[in-house]
């Protein structure tokens, strides 16, 4: 972590054993069940069946710089959108993410062997949380070598 508001965040998140969630199980279904595509080898998160031709993908790709711009900026989900009424801290957001990316991890196995990059960003009480595949040579935001 580099920010050192996350890395706040993310210590306290550390405290917490249990969390108090009071939410319904179709909440905690969608949110665990957010459908996964592979489109030329971009994961990506998606609510319907995407149809992209090789040529739309190209002009995609242009938009967002390279595969793994595309990715990011296509996987990223707000716990706060699954679990509305629960008026969560940014701790208890990022205690969920933290199962959150263990399910993401186990559900992409079969789709990717490359390893998975999780991107935390933190905005006025709301965590977003976003992924990519690691590629030579690309990176999205900043290289984490740098």
């Amino acid at each position: 972590m580099q920010n050192s508001k996350l890395k706040q965040i993310q210590q306290e998140s550390e405290k917490i054993k249990k969390l108090p969630i009071h939410t319904d199980y179709i909440s905690v279904q969608n949110f665990f069940n957010v459908r996964i595509q592979k489109v030329y080898d971009c994961l990506i998160l998606e609510k319907e069946e995407l149809n992209v031709i090789k040529k739309n993908f190209a002009n995609l790709l242009t938009n967002y710089g390279d595969k793994t711009g595309y990715e990011a900026s296509n996987t990223g989900i707000r716990i706060i959108d699954f679990f509305p009424y629960q008026h969560s801290t940014t701790a208890e957001q990022f205690y969920i993410a933290k199962s959150w990316m263990q399910n993401v991890l186990e559900r992409i196995k079969n789709l990717s062997d490359k390893s998975i990059v999780f991107i935390f960003s933190y905005d006025n009480q709301t965590l977003t949380v976003r992924f990519h595949q690691k590629r030579d040579g690309e990176f999205w935001l900043a290289d984490p070598n740098s």
